[in-house]
Parts: C-alpha cells; sequence; structure tokens
C-alpha cells in the first residue's frame, strides 16, 4: 500500500495580521468612547425641584382673589373668616396690670445711650427716655420703667427698633411672646369685637 502524502502544516498567522486585529479593536473602543461621551455631554439639564409658594396668590399666579383652576372636583373658592375664641380660654390678670419694664440684657450705659439717640425721639417723651438719672443699672444690663402714657406716645418706628431689641431677651415677656395676628385683616378683627370705640382707638395705633 502506498504511503499517503502527509498534509502540510497550517501556516501560524502573520505578526501583521495580529497587529491589525489590536488596531481594529483600540479603534473601536475609541469610537465607542467618544459616542459615549458625546451622548452624555448632551444629555437634557435635569429639572430644578420645585419649591413651595411662598403665598397664596403666588401659589394663583398672582391673583389671590381668584379660585383655583377648576379639576375634575369643580370649582372650588376660598372663604376666610375669623374665629372668636371662646371666653373660657381668656385669661385676664385680676388687679392692675404690672409697670413695663424694659430689661437691656447686657447693655453698658453707653450702648443704651447710643441706642436712644438714634431713635427719633422728640418732645418730652425724648427726654424721659434719655434721662439716665431714670435708667436703674442692675448686673447684666440696664432696667427701664416707662410710664403708660410714654408707651403709648412712642413713634411706629422707635416703637419698632425698642421692641425688636427687647425681644431678644426671655426677660420681657411682652416683647419676647408678643402676640401675632394678621396685620391686613385688622378692620375684620375689629368688627365684632364689642371693645368700645375709646378702646379701640388706643389699640390701633399700637398695631
Amino acid at each position: 500500500m502506498p504511503d499517503s502524502p502527509i498534509p502540510p502544516s497550517p501556516r501560524p498567522p502573520s505578526r501583521g495580521s495580529g497587529r491589525l486585529l489590536g488596531l481594529l479593536v483600540v479603534a473601536l473602543l475609541v469610537v465607542t468612547g467618544f459616542a459615549g461621551w458625546r451622548v452624555w455631554r448632551h444629555r437634557p439639564a435635569p429639572r430644578p425641584e420645585s419649591e413651595p409658594p411662598a403665598s397664596l396668590a403666588e401659589a394663583l399666579g398672582g391673583q389671590a382673589d381668584a379660585g383655583p383652576r377648576p379639576g375634575p372636583w369643580g370649582d372650588l373658592r376660598i372663604t376666610r373668616f375669623t374665629v372668636e375664641r371662646p371666653d373660657e380660654f381668656i385669661s385676664l390678670p385680676e388687679g392692675e396690670p404690672p409697670a413695663a419694664n424694659w430689661q437691656f440684657i447686657g447693655f453698658a450705659p453707653a450702648e443704651l445711650r447710643a441706642l436712644m439717640n438714634e431713635l427719633p425721639l422728640e418732645g418730652a417723651v425724648g427726654e424721659a427716655l434719655r434721662d439716665e438719672s431714670s435708667w436703674q443699672q442692675v448686673p447684666g444690663g440696664i432696667v427701664l420703667s416707662p410710664t403708660p402714657e410714654l408707651v403709648q406716645s412712642l413713634t411706629p418706628v422707635a416703637r419698632s427698633v425698642i421692641y425688636r431689641e427687647l425681644a431678644r431677651f426671655p426677660e420681657n415677656s411682652a416683647q419676647f411672646h408678643a402676640f401675632k395676628f394678621r396685620a391686613d385683616a385688622v378692620d375684620e378683627w375689629f368688627a365684632r369685637s364689642g371693645l368700645a370705640p375709646g378702646t379701640e382707638a388706643l389699640v390701633r395705633p399700637l398695631l
């Protein structure tokens, strides 16, 4: 039996083809990375988180009296009304009210003098508050004891500056725990209060 011819062994791949394959892989990675970078660069900007409206007028587009837009629930309307506090929840101090004591905690005479000189105080009111002989220097500050007539005669600007300074300290309970209400509802507040006209006239300038 004649010997069969031996098939030739496969030729190993040349170095040139290996380099070409490596270059193709590198080029594919470069193209893919560039395309991904382009997509990331042109992505849509994230939407900012919406903040709640600061007021009802802002929520309604500047129209506080116009009700919300009608929805599937129907046409909603807003009606504000004042609820009177029951008498059993009102406590009044017995006897004469305590005298006013303004405690300027941590103030030196020079500091209180500078504060009083900056205020628009005229006439007897200015003289009384700037009279340092009536100032009571106590450990930790200075105490003033104005009369009710003097407090009533303060201008709104002077009262605002003084009370804002007093409200920093809990020792001044009337200012530290000041009563708050809607400034645009004063007439509604007094409408059915039952206050005498003279009493209402004393209260309104203090608001």
